[in-house]
């Protein structure tokens, strides 16, 4: 099973929202759950790149940078 939160809004606000789950155990009796997060700190390589200062053209380091902003972390597992 694979759960996904979406919370889209169109303006540029800073939003706190809660979210809360449960699931119940999986077939073999283990569940598992990966937290991911994708927000304006986490996994955004489109914020990393507005504080560089939006180079059209970035340095191969500034490349590698957004690249690893754009992967998908994990906050936690359980």
């Amino acid at each position: 099973m694979a759960v996904m939160v979406w919370n889209y809004h169109d303006d540029d606000l800073r939003l706190r929202r809660q979210m809360s789950s449960s699931a119940s155990r999986a077939a073999n009796g283990k569940p598992a759950l990966t937290h991911h997060r994708i927000d304006r700190d986490h996994s955004n390589a489109y914020e990393v790149w507005k504080k560089m200062g939006s180079p059209q053209k970035p340095t191969p380091q500034q490349y590698a940078e957004l690249e690893k902003a754009g992967q998908l972390q994990t906050l936690g597992t359980a």
